[in-house]
């Protein structure tokens, strides 16, 4: 950079003023704050420096580019071309206004007023493209009706507008825009946790060492009574190598919604994942102690069920578990399928156990629906596997009686149904009258 920022304090205002062009310098709406750098700028009479800003400015797409473009002819105009460029690019131009009778022509013999024009045309396409990179966002420009935070929810139009403008900047492949837009989407879009997993789920594979920061922002500050970002920031840390943190963000997540059932299972099966069965186990048991309620404790129970079968391989403390969650929650028809799951795939079977299972289902308080469809399974249990004729035709006539003849109908093969169907029809059809020759030989 060939301009000098002069004292200290000068050179520390314009860090400052850097600082900000690259945190905000590619928002649409930044022009005021290129403004403001350049009115500074010529406050020094830094010819030099606000050349450099316009030479940046212009390749910007802001909303006031054609402003812009107009201020930077109106200064190259004002001022001494060699205060303005640098010495490589007066004496370029000077070579070029040379060798260019037409140039001087045109500019009516001043040699100077050639050069600043060459100046300024070298920096038309710049502003021309800005000009096509303005047009193709004006569209979601103009639907952003409110860009700062407040607490009042966005309409559905504007997070929708967001969430396509993010899209549309991405397929552009721009990664300094597209970061700013995503800092800028959520400043109007802060409570909303799809852009805040959105923004992390695209500096994963691009920027990871900001992926966390993302996370933290999101859950410490603005979404801290939101559990979903929560448990895919734990999800995240756990899949990065770091379920130590990813243990942390669960733990601090289920003191403030210590009856969160998604926060209970994910911390229970982030244990299993690192082989702590044990406490895995003591997890499940914690959180059937301290459910809020009677379905809450089966949902639990179940889940520590099928645990303890198929990940401990100890199927008679799952039937346990099962049994005393029936004493809690007997209507609960879950819990009895569970159990007759878990009997029904012993091998080989116990007939035994299975009609014990079936037995305490039917007499228990079910609704009439949920025995009815035990009473089928019954059925169909005893014809595949009973020894019995005699238990299979009293359960047959009981589900009957009960029931009625049309209520078991079993299960039909599509094939069945259809032929079925087709024997119906044909016997709707007429049948037809026989030719002359049959009828006389009849």
């Amino acid at each position: 950079m060939e301009f000098v920022y002069g004292e200290t304090c000068v050179c520390s205002i314009c860090s400052l003023y850097e600082e900000a062009i690259r945190t905000a310098g590619l928002e649409f709406r930044s022009d005021r704050l290129w403004e403001n750098y350049l009115e500074w700028a010529m406050s020094q009479n830094n010819f030099a420096l606000m050349r450099h800003i316009y030479d940046r400015l212009l390749a910007v797409p802001t909303q006031y580019y054609s402003k812009h473009f107009g201020q930077f002819r109106e200064f190259v105009r004002l001022y001494p071309t060699n205060q303005i460029f640098s010495a490589e690019e007066y004496e370029s131009l000077q070579g070029e206004v040379a060798g260019d009778a037409a140039a001087v022509t045109a500019a009516g013999g001043d040699v100077d007023a050639a050069l600043k024009e060459k100046g300024v045309q070298r920096r038309q396409v710049i502003h021309q493209h800005a000009e096509d990179e303005v047009r193709k966002r004006w569209s979601y420009e103009e639907n952003v009706k409110r860009p700062y935070f407040h607490v009042k929810p966005l309409e559905a139009f504007q997070l929708s507008n967001w969430r396509d403008y993010l899209d549309f900047e991405i397929l552009q492949g721009n990664e300094e825009r597209i970061l700013v837009l995503f800092e800028r989407c959520l400043i109007a879009c802060a409570l909303y946790e799809d852009y805040w997993i959105k923004y992390a789920n695209y500096l994963e594979s691009r920027r990871p060492e900001k992926v966390k920061d993302v996370y933290r922002r999101a859950c410490t500050i603005h979404l801290r009574h939101k559990p979903n970002i929560h448990l895919t920031w734990a999800l995240y840390e756990e899949a990065t190598g770091s379920p130590d943190e990813a243990f942390r963000v669960l733990s601090n997540l289920l003191k403030s919604f210590p009856g969160l059932i998604a926060g209970r299972l994910q911390l229970i099966n982030l244990e299993r994942r690192r082989g702590n069965k044990d406490k895995a186990a003591s997890l499940y048991e914690k959180a059937i102690e301290s459910a809020d309620s009677a379905e809450d404790c089966t949902f639990f129970s179940i889940q520590y069920a099928t645990f303890l079968a198929r990940v401990t391989g100890n199927r008679t403390k799952a039937k346990e578990v099962l049994k005393v969650a029936l004493s809690k929650d007997s209507k609960n028809k879950r819990v009895y399928f569970q159990l007759l799951d878990f009997e029904m795939n012993e091998r080989p079977v116990n007939e035994l156990a299975v009609e014990n299972v079936f037995s305490l289902a039917l007499e228990s308080d079910l609704l009439p629906s949920a025995k009815q469809e035990l009473s089928q399974r019954h059925i169909i249990f005893l014809q595949q596997h009973g020894s019995d004729p005699v238990t299979l035709r009293k359960a047959t006539l009981d589900h009957k009686e009960q029931y009625g003849s049309s209520a078991f109908t079993g299960r039909k093969r599509k094939g069945a149904t259809t032929a079925a169907a087709a024997n119906q029809q044909a016997a709707k059809v007429p049948r037809a009258a026989p030719e002359n020759g049959a009828a006389a030989a009849a």
